[in-house]
């Protein structure tokens, strides 16, 4: 049972949440898994220490296809309540390889994961450098610039944008509409506005693979339009919009959020910024221990029990969902030395800031890589770089499943 102060079930998705991590470490100290509910209203047990999170994100009977919910648990309002774009582009897109279990799942991750083998991501890095040279040189326009809609947002758009090979002609118009899906740090719109944007997205991405199949490039979106299933013919046109949606926001939003609050963990820290910068070969290995200790990810996507599942001392019936809390799991005190310390010096460990099992984050070399050049080149060309308010004035979204610094109002 959860401590007195947590009444059962746990209320999930606070619309802004300065730091859960208390009440996280309540929850573990209480016991592994608890009785928990959605902002939409949707009843689920939520996985807190590190142990039962890793066996719930590889167990075979856990679903991350919303087919196998029971339809007392449903979902009875719009994705919108959730605020994530995922939800929009699934809706409009169709479903995603995130939300399909083996054997529909495997066959494009076998495609997508050797489109990210090395050594693609390396030779990204020289794209990725230029593009965050030319996002700092418009940044040192602005005095009191601010880091996630000036600097975070615009290089992991660009980023992934080059990647799946978006023409530059069509760059402005996947902006517009990528902005009104963002979770946080976005300008708000209206569940018709981001519908209508999601429809947008799915509408150039459609367009640009009919292109990408009738002249390849050497791009990401040229090699899905390539692929062939186990009979040697193109694979399903839906599938592959559905894939190209769920890596561009994935590409775009997660790792925009990860490099503002690996930037404010940095800040507010300064043996730990200056080690930073006295060491790029320790930056680029930090970037595991950043993520640990405060990933854009609160938690990964809902699964669902095809049968029942004992997950330490709770029995989950089938039909269930079963939420796994990442920034619980990541800061268990059962796995990580002194977890509530940033230490980037720590050696990496197993943390599930990119997930495990078969649905592990299939851009994680490229997230890697672009936070450590993204963090490098901002740390070195702005030696003086500070936050131009109190780090207890930042405002924290926590609106499931992405957490990240409202804003981040920094002096040059």
């Amino acid at each position: 049972m959860a401590p007195a102060c947590e009444p059962l079930p746990v209320q999930l998705g606070a619309p802004s949440t300065a730091d859960p991590h208390a009440r996280y470490a309540r929850l573990r100290e209480a016991g592994p898994v608890h009785p928990a509910r959605l902002p939409d209203g949707t009843v689920c047990w939520l996985v807190t220490r590190y142990e039962e999170a890793r066996e719930a994100l590889a167990h075979p009977c856990l679903s991350t296809d919303p087919a196998h919910v029971s339809p007392e648990h449903e979902h009875e309002h719009p994705p919108w309540e959730h605020g994530a774009p995922q939800a929009l582009l699934a809706e409009a897109a169709g479903r995603h390889m995130l939300h399909s279990d083996p054997p529909a799942h495997n066959r494009l991750r076998k495609l997508v994961n050797r489109a990210f083998d090395p050594p693609r991501p390396a030779l990204w890095r020289r794209d990725v450098v230029r593009i965050v040279d030319g996002v700092l040189v418009r940044l040192a326009s602005h005095d009191e610039p601010e880091l996630l809609s000036g600097f975070a947002l615009p290089v992991a758009l660009a980023v992934i944008s080059e990647v799946l090979g978006v023409p530059h002609a069509l760059r402005a118009r996947l902006e517009e509409s990528a902005k009104a899906l963002v979770t946080v740090g976005g300008r708000p719109a209206t569940p018709d506005a981001a519908r209508a944007a999601a429809g947008e997205v799915v509408r150039l991405m459609t367009g640009l693979f009919r292109e990408k199949r009738a002249a390849p490039a050497d791009d990401l979106l040229s090699y899905l339009a390539s692929g062939t299933d186990e009979e040697g013919g193109p694979l399903d046109e839906g599938d592959l919009v559905a894939t190209a949606c769920l890596l561009l926001f994935t590409g775009y939003e997660t790792v925009a959020y990860a490099l503002c609050n690996s930037v404010i963990n940095l800040l507010v820290r300064p043996d730990q910024l200056a080690a930073a910068r006295a060491s790029p070969a320790l930056l680029a290995s930090a970037i595991d221990e950043l993520l640990r200790f405060e990933g854009p990810g609160d938690s990964a996507a809902l699964r669902y029990t095809t049968a029942s599942v004992r997950l330490g001392d709770v029995d989950i019936p089938r039909g269930e969902c079963v939420l796994v809390s990442i920034q619980s799991a990541n800061r268990d005190r059962c796995r990580f030395a002194e977890p509530e310390r940033l230490d980037i010096s720590r050696e990496p460990g197993d943390h599930l800031a990119f997930g495990h099992g078969i649905h592990h984050c299939v851009g994680a070399p490229l997230a890697r890589i672009e936070i450590e050049v993204a963090l490098h080149r901002l740390l070195t060309r702005f030696p003086a770089l500070r936050l131009s308010v109190d780090a207890t004035a930042l405002e924290w979204h926590h609106l499931m499943p992405l957490r990240s610094a409202h804003s981040l109002p920094v002096l040059l």
